[in-house]
């Protein structure tokens, strides 16, 4: 199932809407097709996405049934971008040696340019990582994070201003999971059930 957050605009807010036959149904819409009072136990997804993920692979099945087979007009849908959920927290971990190393490696490269020299032929003649650029023995104990402000998050096409007091703009390809469960000490299966996206 593919859902997105949209504008309906003759709705305030955002929607949820389900993808079916080259169109997105707004929840509204899809679960109140004739303007009927939407039933308590769906109303919570219509505007809420993580709600959808924690529901599970049965309330999916259903909403994507319905999508699938809705036959109505809906309004035209605001194209403004919107990122798909609002983000509660955001932590941004650091679990690869390999990233750990290149990372370094990247600083090293661009605000260092001696430095880097010599590192790079260190590692030409021992073919093995500059060892200032190996985490420390703690790293490999507790995993390393940072916490981001999880209200600074855009979406596609969405034009990111560059610091004033900044000479270098680091970017990079993320993976993310979403939490959906509430977790605590948790097992690696408890934490894999956890995950809503």
């Amino acid at each position: 199932m593919r859902i997105k957050r949209v504008f309906v605009n003759n709705l305030s807010g955002p929607q949820v809407a389900v993808f079916s036959h080259n169109r997105w149904i707004p929840l509204p819409h899809l679960l109140s097709p004739k303007g009927q009072r939407v039933s308590e136990d769906l109303s919570r997804f219509i505007s809420d996405t993580l709600s959808i993920l924690r529901a599970g692979t049965a309330t999916w099945n259903k909403l994507q049934q319905m999508a699938d087979t809705f036959d109505q007009d809906i309004p035209e849908l605001d194209d403004r971008p919107l990122i798909p959920f609002e983000p509660l927290s955001y932590r941004d971990f650091m679990l690869f040696e390999q990233h750990f190393i290149q990372a370094r490696r990247g600083y090293v490269r661009r605000f260092k340019p001696w430095t880097h020299k010599i590192t790079t032929m260190y590692e030409k003649i021992f073919r093995h990582p500059f060892p200032a650029f190996k985490p420390n023995s703690f790293w490999y104990k507790n995993p390393m994070y940072y916490m981001g402000n999880h209200l600074n998050f855009v979406t596609d096409d969405h034009p990111i201003g560059f610091p004033s007091y900044s000479e270098a703009l680091d970017y990079e390809l993320e993976l993310g999971a979403i939490i959906v469960h509430p977790l605590k000490n948790a097992t690696p299966r408890e934490a894999l059930k956890a995950i809503g996206g």
